[in-house]
């Protein structure tokens, strides 16, 4: 008898990183800066130290790869989360970014 975990049941393969990003809110606030596990196509683990300020829905920003993308939380646990991606990657605003806020 086999059994299956959720790693096997993804639709996309997830790469193991260690990268900062940013969470912003939808109205372009920063929320809260948070660490990346894994990330595939359709979605990432992130490890978030304040959960509170962790929206269920944002704008997730990976500095150093040069992308942003709307993302939605789909479970916590401790300090960890999972989300899925909403639309395609895009350029963050890279001049606002440094200012706290994206708008």
């Amino acid at each position: 008898m086999s059994t299956t975990t959720g790693e096997n049941n993804r639709r996309a393969t997830r790469q193991r990183v260690l990268k900062t990003a940013k969470v912003y809110r939808l109205n372009g606030a920063h929320a809260v800066d948070c660490q990346v596990r894994d990330i595939s196509e359709t979605g990432a683990r992130l490890v978030v130290k304040d959960q509170l300020a962790l929206p269920n829905e944002f704008k997730f920003v990976v500095p150093t790869d040069g992308f942003m993308q709307t993302a939605k939380v789909v479970w916590r646990r401790g300090d960890l989360a999972g989300i899925v991606f909403l639309s395609e990657r895009t350029a963050p605003p890279n001049e606002r970014l440094q200012n706290g806020s994206m708008f």
